[in-house]
């Protein structure tokens, strides 16, 4: 399981929810339909340290691995 996944799964604990796509999928905030995009196929190894400062600065929540 990549680091990806892992952030995938804490966020979605955390309330989000995932939403699947082509190229990206969105984690979605249900309360303020607020979303951060992340792409399917990251070419970057840091990809999951982006996802996890794009949810808690544009998203509001303190997601940690």
């Amino acid at each position: 399981m990549n680091d990806l996944t892992t952030v995938i799964r804490q966020c979605e604990r955390a309330g989000l929810h995932f939403v699947p796509g082509r190229k990206h999928g969105k984690l979605v905030d249900p309360r303020t339909g607020r979303y951060v995009s992340i792409s399917s196929t990251p070419s970057c190894p840091h990809a999951h340290k982006h996802v996890l400062r794009d949810v808690r600065k544009y998203l509001g929540l303190p997601v940690t691995l």
